[in-house]
C-alpha cells in the first residue's frame, strides 16, 4: 500500500508541515491531517507514489517518530 496513517500528531501540524517530513522517504502525493472545524484531530494520512517510500517511511517513523520543527 502507498498510502500510511500517521496518528499521535503534534495539535499544531497541518497538511504542509506532514508533507515534508515525510518527502525525505520519496515523493509525497498527498498529505492531510484531519480537523475538526479549525482544531486538528491530531491524525493524518500520507500518500506516496511508490509503495517501497511508504513501507520505509513508515519503518523509520516508527523508530524515530514525528519530530516537529
Amino acid at each position: 500500500a502507498n498510502q500510511i496513517f500517521c496518528s499521535n500528531l503534534p495539535w499544531s501540524v497541518n497538511g504542509k508541515m506532514l508533507r515534508q517530513a515525510f518527502e525525505v522517504f520519496g515523493e509525497v502525493t498527498d498529505a492531510f491531517v484531519a480537523y475538526h472545524g479549525r482544531s486538528s484531530r491530531g491524525f493524518g494520512y500520507v500518500t506516496f507514489k511508490e509503495p517501497a517510500d511508504a513501507r520505509g517511511a513508515v519503518e523509520a517513523m516508527n523508530i524515530a517518530g514525528y519530530v516537529h520543527r
